[in-house]
Parts: structure tokens; sequence; C-alpha cells
């Protein structure tokens, strides 16, 4: 009996195969675009790609404080979209016409709550709760990445023939993007100031 339960454990520790999660070929501060072109990872591009990276991370940690089912779903369906985003700096040739109906979306989402909020007269603090701050927080990255992806835009030619428009289409989702985080934070900011009023 020991010697097959010792027999089934070799058997099935040599049928696992291990996916190393490092493989040194950026050790030298390059990485591979999808056409193989070996770029510095200081590359405009890269530079993009990874400023998105960081806004879905922190659109994740955002979810995590968030009770507001709806939210948590509309926010992780967001996290996708960031993901097609990325693939098609990448060089992807998916088709983008996703972009127009969820900026569309946005803009339905802004016009609509806008309504429900007070008049705003100036400035905002960027402070609050922790939601109201976290989508601050995240409004500002997603300008960070806008601006990333304007930049490369401006680079010529363009890397790995991406499409002038396609980069457009980016450019967009990012800053109606950065308008939408600006009304959730207003958002939650109202009911917390609605919360503490009850709490009286």
């Amino acid at each position: 009996m020991k010697k097959a339960v010792k027999n089934a454990i070799t058997a099935a520790t040599q049928s696992v195969n291990v996916v190393k999660i490092y493989t040194r070929k950026g050790d030298r501060g390059k990485t591979k675009l999808l056409n193989s072109k070996e770029v510095s990872k200081s590359d405009p591009l890269i530079e993009a790609e990874g400023t998105i990276d960081e806004l879905s991370s922190l659109i994740g940690l955002t979810i995590a404080f968030l009770k507001d089912k709806k939210d948590k779903q509309l926010f992780s369906s967001i996290q996708k979209d960031l993901y097609q985003l990325m693939a098609i700096l990448a060089g992807s040739k998916r088709p983008i016409t996703f972009i127009s109906v969820k900026i569309k979306g946005f803009e339905q989402y802004i016009d609509k709550t806008s309504l429900k909020l007070p008049k705003l007269n100036g400035f905002l603090l960027p402070q609050g709760g922790i939601e109201n701050s976290l989508f601050h927080l995240t409004r500002t990255v997603c300008r960070r990445a806008e601006r990333r992806v304007v930049f490369l835009l401006q680079k010529k030619p363009l890397p790995l023939k991406i499409k002038k428009k396609n980069l457009l289409m980016v450019i967009k989702y990012l800053n109606r993007f950065g308008d939408f985080l600006f009304i959730m934070a207003r958002k939650y900011a109202s009911r917390e100031i609605t919360a503490k009023s009850n709490c009286k």
C-alpha cells in the first residue's frame, strides 16, 4: 500500500509542468514587442502600456473598497476594457468598435449623475472617504495614462504600424474615463455627506 502511494505521488510530481515566472530576458532593461523587435523598457510604448496596467491595478484596489455591487461589476468590465486597449497599443488587429460604445456609456452616466449632484462652483480638493479618495487617485493615474498615449501618438513613425485612428480612440476612451472617475468621486463624496447628516 505504501509503495502504491509513493508511486502515485512520484507520478503526479513528474506530470506537473513547472511554469517559471522569471525568464531573465529583461535583465538588460530590454523587452520584446509583438513583432519580436527588442526595445528599451523606457520606450514610450512600454511606458503607455505600463501606465494603463497601473491604472487597472488601482481600479482593482478601488473595487475592494466598494460596497455597491453594480459599481463593482462596472469597474471589473472597465478593467477588461483596459486590457483591450493595451492589446491595441501592442499592435493587435482586434476591432475597436467597443470603444465608441463604452464612451457613449460614460457620457450618459456622467450626464445622468451630474443632474443629481450639487452645482460645482470651484475646484474640489481630492479628499474625503476612502472610496471618494480612491476615485480621485485613479483619475490622476488615468490622466497620466492618457498623457503617455498622447506622447506615443507624437512618435514618428508609430510603433508596430499602429493606426493613428486607433491611438486617437484609445486617447478618447481614457479622456472620457477620467471625466467619469471625477463624477464617481463626486457621487461618493455626496453619499458620504448624506450619511454623516443622517447620523446626526
